[in-house]
């Protein structure tokens, strides 16, 4: 990734490749929900890397949304619960 005056490089999660189908969409998704947090790039790759490890190793990954989620992690400032319609957030 580059923040506009730095390359940052991410690392992997081993995962038992089930499908790759949808890993790049759910390491956008990761990624992008990090820096709605307000993280660093870091935490955005590590996030996005993740998310993406579980989707290629499971077909079902997104079918439970509990799974990735705990309550009370809320953006800096949206005041909580969320005002984009999400009561609950990823750890």
């Amino acid at each position: 990734a580059y923040d506009g005056q730095k390359f940052y490089e991410g690392g992997i999660y081993p995962a038992k490749l089930v499908n790759t189908v949808g890993a790049g969409d759910s390491f956008i998704a990761g990624f992008l929900y990090e820096i709605l947090m307000g993280s660093g790039i870091e935490a955005c790759l590590d996030r996005g890397a993740r998310v993406a490890g579980d989707k290629r190793g499971d077909p079902q990954a997104g079918a439970d949304p509990d799974r990735f989620q705990t309550p009370a992690r809320h953006p800096a400032g949206c005041g909580g619960p969320c005002k984009i319609g999400a009561s609950r957030h990823f750890r």
